[in-house]
């Protein structure tokens, strides 16, 4: 009660930097280990997660600009913090 899950948006920001470097070889990972969007304490982590398990899905090359162009499609740019917000985590 009143316990927050233990979280590191340094290790949620490398997850998605990964998944931007790999994307099909470690999101397949990823959903072995069942990771969905509502596992991220950040739901801006979430929101770019569940874009690339939608491209990884749909068998779309995932780069940062296929990504970004999703999230601005979506009307998700702006939630997650635009294209700062995503260079800083692909970097």
């Amino acid at each position: 009660m009143g316990r927050s899950l233990p979280h590191s948006l340094e290790a949620e920001e490398y997850l998605l930097s990964c998944c931007l470097l790999d994307g099909a070889d470690v999101l397949s990972r990823c959903l072995e280990a069942r990771i969905k969007p509502e596992s991220f304490y950040d739901t801006k982590h979430g929101i770019i997660y569940e874009r690339l398990l939608d491209l990884y899905n749909r068998q779309v090359p995932i780069d940062v600009s296929v990504v970004a162009e999703e999230l601005k499609t979506s009307r998700q740019l702006d939630q997650i913090g635009g294209y700062a917000f995503l260079a800083q985590v692909s970097s």
